[in-house]
C-alpha cells in the first residue's frame, strides 16, 4: 500500500475556499481483465467505507473512483476518447 495525500477544500457560494484540510491515507488500487473485454477496479484506503461519511471526514463526504481515471489509457477504451497534447 502507498501513502496517497487528499486535499480538500470547503467553498463558499462564490467558488472561494474558506476551510482547507489535507489529509494521509494508506491506499491501493488495482486494475484487472477477469473476462476478456470486462475490466474491474478495486482500490481501498485505511478507512474502511462504511466510515467515509462520519463526522471525521470533510463535509461528511468521501471520494472514490480516482483509479478508474486511468482506464482512458487502457486499449479497449482508448477510442472512446479524444485525446490532444498541447
Amino acid at each position: 500500500m502507498k501513502h496517497s495525500w487528499l486535499f480538500h477544500q470547503t467553498l463558499d457560494p462564490f467558488g472561494n475556499p474558506t476551510r482547507t484540510e489535507t489529509r494521509k491515507y494508506n491506499y491501493a488500487a488495482s486494475i484487472s481483465e477477469p473476462e476478456p473485454g470486462f475490466l474491474a477496479v478495486d482500490e481501498s484506503r485505511s478507512e474502511k467505507p462504511e466510515r467515509l461519511e462520519l463526522e471525521g471526514n470533510p463535509d461528511k463526504s468521501a471520494s472514490t473512483g480516482f483509479a478508474a481515471l486511468a482506464l482512458v489509457f487502457h486499449p479497449h477504451m482508448r477510442a472512446d476518447f479524444d485525446m490532444k497534447c498541447e
